[in-house]
């Protein structure tokens, strides 16, 4: 080889070992340092996260990681996360855990990002997460389990309506598996609006629905209609029966008054501490595999066995 093509040899070698501890150095640190970890929200608020934030910070205590959080402007926004997404990766972060809403247009952005840095999906309802660390509940069986749970309780020839299933069509399509082969062909609501008419229009749709049976997708609406339900019950004005899954302390209050029948709960300090640490041992390069937590479904009636409990009241010691 001439001396030419030696120089020229070394030179790019040079430039693609520069090329791979620029994207190394992307998801490690200095030792000592804290771990940076962005968490990126689905909504406006972590209100209904305030469990799975929990789990994070434990985790992020235990594991020297310094965790920031980011909400949204406005709920389910798939551009302004895959923003926030993006700049995130671009401003240094050592990996990012993202609750991603229901768009197939996260997708890319987030395969595209875990090239750089570790980006890790929680609590995803989205179908196709081939390539990237998922932490989440097998949502379709909590759905038969839930579906069975109601069948307990209701006539199959009930009317039966199934609120916001776009926000976790997996679940909803075990529900929908358990209701066929009883026979039931349930209705379908989307309601997306959670601003301050959504009360008003929740207590609407039970009134215009008496004495159906309502199974909320999700926890925001499981809360709304279950606080509607308790205010037209006190007018004696309704009779509808609501399940659904979620858990915020609200829910769980419902839950023992017997204005919400029966919910389906997965484990999600259990998801927030798991994030950290696969987002931890994936940025010192130990392999991950998608992981699945536990779930319940509760009524009044069994809230306090201890299995139940755990996952009701995670807080109380």
């Amino acid at each position: 080889m001439s001396r030419n093509k030696l120089v020229i040899f070394f030179i790019l070698l040079l430039i693609l070992s520069g090329y791979y501890l620029y994207l190394n150095n992307k998801s490690t640190k200095s030792a000592g340092e804290p771990y940076a970890i962005s968490v990126i929200c689905p909504g406006k608020s972590t209100e209904n996260l305030s469990v799975m934030k929990s789990g994070i910070e434990k985790a992020a205590d235990e594991m020297n990681a310094d965790i920031s959080f980011y909400t949204l402007t406005s709920d389910n926004d798939a551009n302004q996360q895959i923003k926030l997404l993006k700049r995130e990766i671009n401003n240094g972060a050592n990996a990012v855990l993202i609750m991603p809403v229901n768009s197939p247009d996260l997708m890319k952005p987030m395969k595209d990002g875990d090239k750089i840095v570790p980006v890790i999906v929680l609590q995803s309802s989205l179908s196709d997460l081939s390539g990237l660390v998922n932490i989440s509940c097998n949502n379709d069986q909590l759905g038969q389990n839930l579906a069975k749970e109601i069948l307990q309780k209701e006539s199959s020839s009930q009317r039966f309506v199934i609120l916001n299933r776009k926000s976790s069509p997996e679940l909803c399509g075990g529900v929908e598996k358990v209701l066929k082969d009883a026979g039931v062909k349930p209705s379908y609501l989307d309601f997306s609006d959670l601003s301050q008419d959504a009360p008003v229009h929740a207590e609407r749709i039970l009134l215009q629905h008496k004495g159906e049976v309502f199974i909320a997708a999700d926890s925001a609406t499981l809360e709304l209609f279950g606080k509607a339900e308790k205010v037209l019950k006190s007018k004696a004005a309704t009779n509808s029966q609501i399940y659904g899954v979620g858990r915020s302390s609200t829910i769980v209050s419902l839950l023992e008054e017997g204005i919400i029948k029966a919910i389906g709960v997965e484990n999600e300090y259990g998801i927030g501490y798991l994030g950290v640490k696969m987002a931890v041992d994936r940025i010192n390069h130990i392999s991950c595999k998608n992981m699945s937590v536990n779930f319940v479904v509760s009524d009044r009636s069994n809230m306090y066995h201890p299995e139940n409990e755990y996952m009701l009241f995670p807080f109380v010691s």
